[in-house]
């Protein structure tokens, strides 16, 4: 599979969220004669990059490469709001939890363990990130709200 790589950062200076950064290496001397390498997070445009500072210390993530319902781009580190369907084909009882997006060794997934969630008798810990648009909705992110509020997320899945 082929795609662009797409990220932002959390600039926590101005509290808000870059667009379109990238990362580059910048090597720096050291005593003794050598260099080290230390990579840099840059916003702006390519002719004219600022520095934001070591990626070490600017969350950065990455785009998933899928959509939710609202044609909103899923980052890793958004909060969304999943459906399941409890029910069958011919009649769906959909469900809604609420999930951080994370990359994990077998790619993108929902993080569902806080608040703790029950969809009928089941305890979600994890759920897919569907590519199905109408199943996946951004409610926010871990930056933008930190704490994410267990009753933020409660309200958002009870709102629909």
């Amino acid at each position: 599979m082929n795609r662009d790589i797409e990220l932002r950062a959390w600039d926590k200076d101005s509290e808000a969220m870059v667009e379109q950064v990238w990362i580059a290496p910048v090597w720096l001397p050291i005593p003794s004669d050598k260099t080290r390498v230390v990579l840099y997070v840059y916003k702006g445009y390519a002719d004219r990059p600022q520095m934001m500072g070591p990626y070490r210390d600017i969350p950065v993530m990455e785009y998933t490469d899928r959509k939710d319902k609202n044609g909103v781009k899923i980052f890793e580190g958004d909060r969304v709001k999943r459906q399941i369907n409890m029910g069958t084909d011919a009649q769906p009882e959909y469900e809604e939890f609420v999930g951080i997006v994370k990359l994990g060794p077998k790619g993108w997934y929902l993080d569902c363990r806080v608040p703790e969630q029950w969809v009928g008798e089941y305890h979600i810990k994890r759920g897919t990130l569907s590519w199905s648009r109408i199943r996946n909705e951004v409610i926010g992110n871990i930056h933008e709200n930190p704490e994410g509020g267990a009753g933020d997320e409660k309200e958002a899945i009870s709102s629909d």
